[in-house]
């Protein structure tokens, strides 16, 4: 079994700086998307933050490549993905001169959310990919053939990079979006559970117990919701997607459990993780490109006085 904790070493500073980066980038990407004041999104922004995401795949595609085949072509593939994050540049300049910054996007809708929460855990997926095969070499896993590719896919998605970069992506969302505090906290709570995510694949019943008592804190936040504020139905949902993603980890922590020794219980708990925080990054950010509900009371039209008010007109003597 490969060890989710990446081994001390001389390659642990460049691949905590590359973490590092990572997390900052994704960290402006959230700020950018979710603008707050009176800066809305626009569909350049989308253009620019899409580039942004997609060259980022792009680059560790190349560093995937370079770990496998360690040659002249693979490094030439690697300059030429970092040189390519110029074309970002390209494109959303192109897309102010067709005038993308004066339009919006829809609101309301999954197609958004879903491209955005797909970047953001393939990223995230891809960077475990690389750094496992850097660790390992990809011998050990070109030998097994289709489980030789199973085991280094459940390696990289329960790796501590995948963890602390998607943990990063999702207190990032919640705590820059404007959410009730009973949901803010509840989410909060579940968002924690991607720092265990690697003690269950090394250490499956301490690494459970743990997510277990953590569960139990989550518990103690929602019986103590209503002191919070006002419950909302956006708390309502958030309750489902919590106990939903928590449901999509328990089966994991089953398959790891029954399949300790085998390299498929540890895809189980990697798709499980996986599954389970994309769940809440789709749902956040569809939350936040919504936006806040208007009242209908909150504006009025400018083609008339407010409600109640009194005619200027004098009264007849």
């Amino acid at each position: 079994m490969i060890s989710p904790w990446p081994p001390v070493g001389p390659a642990l500073f460049p691949e905590g700086l590359v973490l590092a980066l990572m997390i900052v980038g994704n960290v402006y990407v959230v700020a950018r998307l979710f603008p707050r004041g009176s800066h809305p999104l626009t569909l350049a922004d989308i253009t620019f933050l899409l580039g942004l995401l997609l060259m980022a795949m792009g680059l560790w595609f190349a560093l995937i490549y370079a770990a496998i085949d360690p040659s002249g072509a693979s490094e030439i593939s690697v300059f030429i993905a970092l040189n390519s994050m110029m074309a970002v540049v390209g494109c959303w300049l192109l897309a102010l001169f067709l005038r993308a910054e004066t339009m919006r996007p829809a609101k309301g809708g999954w197609t958004w959310p879903l491209i955005f929460t797909a970047l953001f855990v393939g990223n995230e997926f891809l960077m475990g990919v690389a750094f496992v095969l850097f660790q390992t070499g990809p011998g050990y896993f070109q030998a097994a053939g289709w489980t030789g590719l199973a085991t280094l896919s459940g390696a990289a998605a329960t790796s501590a990079w995948f963890y602390v970069a998607m943990l990063a992506n999702m207190l990032a969302l919640v705590l820059w979006l404007p959410l009730d505090p009973a949901s803010r906290s509840v989410l909060l709570g579940f968002s924690l559970t991607a720092a265990l995510g690697p003690l269950v694949a090394s250490d499956p019943p301490l690494g459970i117990a743990a997510t277990g008592v953590l569960m139990v804190g989550v518990l103690l936040v929602m019986a103590r919701a209503r002191r919070l504020g006002p419950l909302t139905v956006e708390y309502g949902r958030t309750l489902l997607v919590v106990w939903g993603a928590f449901a999509l980890m328990g089966l994991g922590e089953g398959g790891v459990l029954t399949g300790a020794s085998s390299p498929w219980g540890l895809v189980a708990l990697g798709l499980s993780g996986m599954a389970a925080m994309t769940l809440e990054l789709v749902v956040l950010t569809r939350r936040g490109l919504r936006g806040e509900p208007t009242s209908p009371s909150a504006t009025v039209p400018p083609d008339r006085p407010p409600t109640g008010a009194a005619s200027a007109s004098p009264s007849a003597p």
